[in-house]
C-alpha cells in the first residue's frame, strides 16, 4: 500500500511534466556577450600566429647564422693567418725605416690596412657563430665605465677631444647574471657608434636603471651621443646585417649587440628623432635567462 504524503506537501501526479523556471536574459545582453566573446577569440588567434611566426623567424635565423658561420670560418682561417704575417712585417718594417722616410709611412698604412681587415674577419665571426653565453654575477657599473675608458681614449686618437661623457648608474641596478665578455664587447660596439656619430665632438651620455620588464627585475643600459642620428629610410633596418650609416662601414655592429641581448634573453631598441641624436637602449634580465645555441660553427 502507498505511503501517504506528508502535510503541507502536494503528492506528484504521474504522468505530468515538471516544468522548471528559467532565466530570462535580454537579447541585447546575449548579443554584448557574443561580441566580447567573438574579439577576445581574435585576439587569441592573433597572439598565437605571432608567436607561430615569431619562432618560426628564430629557427630560420639559427639555420641561416649556422650556415653561415660554418663558411665564415672556413674563409676567416684561410684568411686570418697571412694577414696577420703581413701586418707583423709591416710594422717591423715601419720600426727599422727612419721617421723621415716615406717608405714609413706607406708600411704603416699595410700595417692599418691588415688591422682593419682583421677586425672586419672579427666581426664576420661575431656575427655569423652562435654565442655560447657563461653568465656569472657582474657589477654593470665596472663593465660600463671599463668600457667608457676604452671609447674615450679611442676617440682621443681619433682626434676627437671635445668629448663631454656624463655617466649616471644606479646603484641598485649594479648586480646582474650575465657574460662579462660578451657585454663588454656589447658595450663598446655601442659606444664605438656614439663616438663615432659626434666626429666633432658633444655629448656622450650613460645611464644605468632598474626597469622591470613583464613583471621581472631587469637592468636597462642606455647610450644616447648627440650625433646627426640615423636617417629615416634606414631607421626601421638599422638593427638588420649589413645596413650601415657610415661610409666605410659594413654594418655588424648592432647586429652583434642584437645577438648578444638575444642570448640573455633581453633586448636591444634604437630612437633616433628627425632633430639629430641616437639613444641605444639594452635591457637584460637580472638573473641568467641565457638561450644556448642548438648549433655551433667549426
Amino acid at each position: 500500500m502507498p505511503t501517504p504524503p506528508r502535510t503541507g506537501q502536494p503528492s506528484p501526479r504521474v504522468g505530468v511534466p515538471v516544468v522548471l523556471p528559467m532565466l530570462a536574459w535580454p537579447p541585447q545582453r546575449l548579443d554584448e556577450g557574443h561580441r566580447r566573446l567573438l574579439a577576445r577569440v581574435r585576439e587569441l588567434e592573433c597572439d598565437l600566429a605571432e608567436a607561430r611566426d615569431r619562432l618560426a623567424r628564430q629557427d630560420d635565423e639559427r639555420e641561416r647564422l649556422a650556415a653561415l658561420g660554418e663558411r665564415t670560418a672556413l674563409v676567416a682561417h684561410e684568411i686570418r693567418s697571412p694577414l696577420n704575417a703581413i701586418e707583423g712585417f709591416a710594422e717591423l718594417l715601419a720600426a727599422d725605416l727612419p721617421s723621415d722616410d716615406p717608405r714609413r709611412t706607406f708600411a704603416s698604412h699595410v700595417a692599418a690596412s691588415a688591422r682593419g681587415l682583421n677586425t672586419l674577419l672579427t666581426n664576420l665571426l661575431d656575427h655569423a657563430q652562435p654565442f655560447i653565453v657563461r653568465p656569472r654575477l657582474v657589477s654593470v657599473s665596472a663593465v660600463v665605465e671599463g668600457a667608457i675608458a676604452f671609447a674615450v681614449e679611442d676617440a682621443r686618437r681619433q682626434g676627437c677631444e671635445a668629448l663631454d661623457v656624463q655617466m649616471s648608474l644606479a646603484p641598485e641596478a649594479d648586480a646582474i647574471e650575465a657574460d662579462p665578455d660578451l657585454l663588454r664587447q656589447a658595450l663598446l660596439n655601442l659606444l664605438a657608434n656614439a663616438v663615432r656619430a659626434m666626429p666633432e665632438g658633444g655629448t656622450l651620455r650613460v645611464a644605468c636603471r632598474l626597469s622591470p620588464v613583464e613583471g621581472e627585475e631587469a637592468v636597462e643600459i642606455r647610450i644616447e651621443d648627440t650625433g646627426c642620428g640615423i636617417s629615416e629610410e634606414i631607421r626601421e633596418r638599422v638593427l638588420d646585417p649589413f645596413v650601415t650609416t657610415r661610409r666605410k662601414g659594413i654594418g655588424l655592429g648592432l647586429a652583434v649587440v642584437q645577438a648578444i641581448a638575444r642570448r640573455h634573453g633581453g633586448t636591444l631598441a634604437i630612437d633616433s628623432g628627425p632633430e639629430g641624436g641616437t639613444a641605444a637602449v639594452l635591457t637584460l634580465p637580472r638573473r641568467a635567462a641565457a638561450e644556448e645555441p642548438k648549433t655551433s660553427a667549426t
